[in-house]
């Protein structure tokens, strides 16, 4: 991200989907999911990557106009770490526990054995603490 006090110049996002895997071998095979599998079709790849970024530019237009106020009420309610068991590993340390919230900048809000912490960029696992990969 490249950014100042008035306005962001960019910011990289990354995203990682499964789309037309059958199946996934060893250990993996057990939590890993596929569109394919959960659509039990084969889909257009470049269909799919066209859905994204129709979507994501849906989003980044609400949030250019309204603020984070146009879009977390959405991002609330599709959150795959909220009220969950999380692990954060970010640019001033890590830490383990549940996702609470997320603050009005839409900084993750964790709670913690020491408390809670806000994230405001880092990796995140939905998979727990004793099965982080």
């Amino acid at each position: 991200m490249s950014a100042d006090m008035d306005s962001v110049e960019y910011l990289v996002v990354g995203v990682g989907t499964n789309v037309n895997q059958e199946r996934f071998d060893g250990e993996i095979g057990q939590r890993a999911v596929s569109l394919r599998m959960i659509r039990g079709e084969k889909l257009d790849r470049a269909a799919v990557c066209a859905s994204l970024i129709k979507n994501i530019d849906l989003y980044f237009d609400k949030l250019a106009k309204n603020g984070t106020d146009g879009i977390m009420d959405a991002y609330r309610e599709k959150s795959a770490v909220l009220g969950r068991e999380i692990r954060v590993i970010g640019h001033d340390g890590s830490a383990s526990g549940r996702c609470v919230g997320f603050g009005p900048g839409g900084q993750l809000l964790v709670d913690t054995s020491e408390g809670l912490r806000e994230f405001h960029a880092g990796d995140v696992s939905v998979r727990g603490v004793d099965d982080y990969v």
